[in-house]
């Protein structure tokens, strides 16, 4: 369903030209938490900024917002809505059900953009309308050094790892963080790719970490909640950790509750872009946007504001390398060509030209880890990301 049409408007003058973009998330539901307004915020103050500074040279942006209700049945619908109807030049992929809906944006040569976590209809070379903000995922899942070295690097001796059972990406993603940590010397005791998508009770799996001994976590689960309640089972059995890996969290809202602030102090979470804290010129931009036009003045963006800020990032730069009159071909054909995509320093470099390239948040071949510090998110390696390097020939799926 359709919830909106926001005009973005500029106060740049001489604009004669409009393209309307399309965002696709889960606005209203059980992924409202993750996604929902968060994202259409997000989104939208990077359109804003764009059009306030003439980024794009006479064009104005304006966005079409359209809610799946956190339902997988309903994502084709809304793709279709906002294809048909509102006519939208690109697709934002701003949610966790696009995989339903993506076959009518490449039947219709729409120009797709998302973060490439849903499926893997992201990395087929078929789907050429399609760009994932975070690069194309590695279909094999190759083992990888660079975050065992980490692990390494702070004590850690056995490595255990936690992924929802159902999600075969998630699995075959922390077999590949797991092979990691044992190319780097590791024990890895205790892996477990069966927990119950939304699992909150922890409390026999911590106990068998504690058998196993393990003082490094890893956990693809991408639910918040069951990464914190997995936090507080670990702290409730005393397993001491050296180091941290967790998907899912670094954003605001560990922070802001008191709960979840309480399991997560010392723990490292992974991030694809750089930690707000860093205060780069890349990080600045975002946050100076969502407080201009989102009126956030948090310390730390959500996970939502992040994914609409940086599908609408790419969009935007699908825009301007498209040319001064750009086509939804044009789109396509030119945005392919990139090779060095980073949201303005936000992240590593990312290849769009490539398919099948990346680790499965891992995009450009990187990551940060930002611990929780005294109520704020520290990256543990400062403006330096910690990298990676792919195993030829491996494979975890």
């Amino acid at each position: 369903m359709i919830i909106g049409v926001t005009a973005c408007s500029t106060s740049t003058a001489g604009n004669s030209d409009e393209i309307k973009l399309g965002l696709l998330t889960s606005v209203t539901g059980g992924l409202a938490s993750l996604f929902g307004q968060d994202t259409v915020n997000g989104a939208e103050a990077r359109i804003k900024l764009a059009n306030d500074t003439d980024e794009l040279s006479g064009i104005t942006l304006s966005l079409a917002v359209s809610d799946d209700h956190s339902d997988p049945n309903q994502s084709l619908g809304g793709v279709q809505q906002l294809v048909d109807k509102e006519k939208v030049f690109a697709v934002l992929a701003g949610g966790a059900y696009f995989f339903n809906g993506y076959r009518y944006t490449t039947q219709k040569n729409v120009p797709a953009v998302g973060m490439g976590f849903d499926g893997p209809q992201w990395s087929d070379d078929k789907n050429s309308n399609l760009f994932a903000v975070f690069g194309t995922v590695d279909p094999n899942f190759p083992d990888f050094t660079g975050l065992g070295d980490y692990f390494k690097s702070k004590g850690g001796t056995k490595a255990c790892g936690l992924s929802f059972a159902g999600v075969p990406q998630s699995g075959a993603g922390l077999r590949s963080e797991v092979g990691s940590a044992r190319l780097a010397g590791l024990e890895t005791p205790y892996v477990n790719t069966e927990v119950p998508a939304g699992s909150t009770d922890f409390t026999a799996i911590s106990l068998a970490m504690k058998s196993a001994g393990c003082d490094v976590l890893i956990s693809g689960m991408g639910a918040v909640a069951s990464n914190v309640a997995l936090l507080q089972a670990v702290k409730n059995a005393g397993i001491e950790l050296k180091a941290s890996y967790i998907n899912a969290g670094y954003t605001q809202s560990i922070l802001d509750d008191p709960a979840s602030l309480a399991v997560s102090d010392g723990v490292g979470f992974g991030t694809g872009y750089q930690p707000a804290t860093l205060q780069s010129p890349a990080t600045k931009k975002v946050m100076d946007a969502l407080s201009r036009y989102a009126n956030w003045n948090s310390p730390n963006p959500t996970t939502g504001q992040m994914f609409g800020w940086l599908t609408a990032d790419l969009a935007i730069n699908g825009i301007k390398v498209a040319g001064p009159k750009p086509t939804q071909q044009s789109f396509i054909e030119s945005l392919r060509k990139v090779t060095d995509y980073t949201a303005d320093g936000l992240m590593c470099p990312v290849d769009l030209s490539s398919w099948g390239r990346y680790i499965s948040g891992l995009p450009g071949d990187c990551t940060w880890i930002a611990e929780v510090q005294d109520k704020q998110f520290v990256s543990l390696t400062g403006e330096e990301p910690v990298r990676i390097s792919t195993i030829p020939g491996t494979s975890n799926n």
